[in-house]
């Protein structure tokens, strides 16, 4: 169970990373992509701590989901 929100972590990383790729690609603005990234990292970490919530039903569990926000948060700040 683990090797999969592993794997689903990694798949949402790179996509919001791709996204802000393609974002900047087309716009030529780098603080849009920037914002894109930032708004995905919202919106992937409440999607992955509803998932993990409602596979293991454990509060704690919620953690796995603000990681991966936090993962994309400090990735877009170095």
């Amino acid at each position: 169970m683990i090797i999969f929100f592993e794997i689903l972590l990694v798949a949402l990383v790179v996509t919001a990373n791709l996204i802000g790729f393609f974002v900047f690609k087309k716009s030529k603005n780098l603080y849009l992509a920037a914002l894109v990234i930032l708004v995905l990292a919202v919106i992937f970490g409440a999607i992955m701590t509803i998932l993990v919530l409602s596979i293991l039903k454990d509060t704690f569990a919620a953690i796995s989901g603000l990681n991966l926000a936090l993962f994309l948060f400090f990735r877009l700040s170095i």
